[in-house]
């Protein structure tokens, strides 16, 4: 798609306790403005995402089940589609799953972090077409419901994305 010489990237790590929400701040809808844009994004690659939750959270049935998801929806990027509740099918960019198994009590913790690790190419996402001016960073997290999750069930939420874009247009050589 690119050459080496052509190409470069930016990591962007965004927290939740850094970001302007969309409208009400206890939802987590909300999103990030680059400091300068990046012209031409070919791919975003997800490094790391994760969340942490009040543990007791994950001990109500009735908010948690095991192997329950949380979908991350990200500049309403087509990158996964699955099917809830009664054939309602939703696309997401990425989603973590709350494992109850890997729960460990610690005495004096009230949170616990699910999150995700990517293998080498397990999180990449080519946008076709490219991105001429990429600038904002759109995030809305979903429960199993395709609600958007609110502060009271989730604390904090972090990603670390890299963009890599092309610093010269291709088409003039």
């Amino acid at each position: 798609m690119t050459t080496p010489e052509f190409s470069d990237y930016k990591i962007i790590i965004i927290d939740t306790e850094n970001v302007k929400y969309n409208g009400n701040s206890n939802n987590f809808d909300f999103y990030v403005n680059l400091s300068e844009p990046l012209r031409d994004v070919y791919k975003l690659k997800i490094l790391y995402d994760a969340f942490s939750l009040p543990t007791s959270n994950l001990t109500d049935i009735t908010k948690t089940k095991n192997l329950d998801n949380i979908y991350i929806n990200l500049n309403d990027y087509d990158r996964v589609r699955t099917t809830i509740g009664d054939n309602n099918s939703i696309s997401y960019f990425d989603s973590i799953m709350i494992d109850l198994n890997k729960i460990k009590n610690n005495e004096g913790v009230s949170e616990t972090t699910m999150y995700n690790d990517f293998n080498e190419n397990e999180g990449d996402y080519y946008l076709n077409p490219v991105v001429s001016q990429f600038n904002r960073i759109d995030i809305r997290l979903l429960n199993k419901n395709n609600t958007i999750i609110k502060k009271d069930y989730i604390n904090r939420f972090v990603m670390k994305l890299c963009i890599y874009y092309n610093k010269k247009k291709i088409s003039k050589f």
